[in-house]
């Protein structure tokens, strides 16, 4: 399934709500947005995946104050905040990155760089790995202590 998300528009909305509420967006590169995708799916900020799911694809979106795409200047960075629940390989120009899922929990993928001003752009979302499917199931038998 692809799933194409208008950027524009999205940035479009963003500067809008940072303007009602007091924040400026001007200049370079100041929004970016994380999505991740399955086979089957793909989720903006956070997704639910099973422990025995294979990998997916997380990719990341610069865009500049008029809600443009626009590179970083710098390689992105990516990171997990617990490689026991998924690990996170990045891409050779950094704007995507292969998650896969390890044991049960949670953990923050982020991805940050900076563009030619040095202001920060960073982006996270969240991995929930559940537990899947049991191996084996097996019944427990009580009886009287003689």
């Amino acid at each position: 399934m692809l799933v194409r998300i208008d950027a524009q528009r999205l940035a479009q909305g963003l500067r809008e709500l940072a303007e009602q509420i007091g924040l400026g967006l001007s200049g370079q590169a100041r929004v970016s947005i994380i999505a991740f995708v399955t086979k089957e799916d793909i989720s903006m900020g956070a997704i639910t995946v099973k422990d025995v799911d294979s990998e997916l694809t997380a990719s990341v979106t610069f865009l500049d104050a008029k809600g443009n795409p626009t590179e970083p200047d710098d390689l992105p960075v990516w990171a997990s905040s617990d490689e026991n629940v998924a690990t996170v390989t990045a891409s050779s120009d950094g704007l995507t990155a292969t998650v896969t899922p390890g044991n049960p929990g949670a953990a923050v993928v982020s991805v940050s760089s900076t563009n030619s001003s040095g202001d920060a752009m960073a982006s996270q979302g969240t991995v929930t790995v559940l537990p899947g499917p049991a191996e084996s199931i097996g019944d427990v038998t009580f009886e009287p202590a003689s």
